[in-house]
């Protein structure tokens, strides 16, 4: 398996909505953070699964909560863009490197 990480604008997508989720109900944002952690695990596992965004990109639904992780992989590791609610402006995120 190659290793994971998270674009620093996504980490910080997801720390807001996770403060957002607590603001409305206190302690769904931990359950939020729990399912960013289990997708990304599930991409880790099988990568190859997820469809294609835009050709470069792949793209993951996240259960329960409507986002989506955005990821790119490469030869040694595989760099998971965006986490972007699916009802925001599309591919805000897509010129990130």
């Amino acid at each position: 398996m190659k290793p994971l990480s998270f674009h620093r604008l996504a980490l910080k997508e997801i720390d807001e909505a996770a403060a957002n989720y607590d603001r409305e109900l206190p302690g769904i944002g931990n359950a939020f953070v729990v399912a960013i952690e289990e997708l990304a695990a599930r991409i880790r596992r099988h990568s190859q699964r997820f469809s294609f965004h835009r050709r470069v990109f792949r793209k993951a639904l996240v259960k329960r909560f409507p986002y989506t992780h955005y990821f790119r992989e490469f030869e040694n590791e595989i760099l998971i863009v965006s986490v972007a609610h699916q009802k925001r402006r599309p591919d805000y995120w897509i010129r990130r490197k």
